[in-house]
């Protein structure tokens, strides 16, 4: 067990606008209280394609079908998130995701309560 916690991670989030550009989507943490990205680990068969597994982390988390306008940034360019409470090993990749659809159902939807939330960009800060 030990091994496998210790063993780095490909994570992929994504930043999901809605059409207007003026607003984001957040969704409930699955563990925890509080309002996260959709994110997720990459498969080994996604690797080094993040964005493949970026869309398919915000559709099983959130219930988006989403396209991706660009990549925001990589690993250390974290905007002040604390590397204390990661491992420094992770890789990162963030990606600015336009909303096409949202569905009514998803995966995940049951395990978040189902919550889902549009912020203004300073209310998501």
């Amino acid at each position: 067990y030990n091994e496998m916690k210790k063993k780095p991670r490909n994570i992929a989030i994504g930043v999901i606008l809605n059409t207007k550009k003026d607003k984001i989507l957040m969704i409930e943490r699955s563990k925890k209280k509080g309002l996260i990205f959709p994110k997720g680990g990459c498969d080994s068969d996604e690797w080094p394609l993040a964005g493949i597994s970026a869309l398919r982390e915000t559709w099983e988390e959130s219930g988006v079908i989403c396209k991706i306008e660009k990549k925001l940034f990589n690993k250390l360019d974290l905007n002040g998130y604390s590397l204390s409470k990661i491992d420094k090993n992770h890789s990162f990749s963030v990606y600015q995701m336009l909303v096409i659809e949202m569905k009514d159902n998803w995966p995940e939807c049951e395990k978040r309560g189902n919550c889902r939330f549009w912020l203004t960009y300073k209310e998501a800060k």
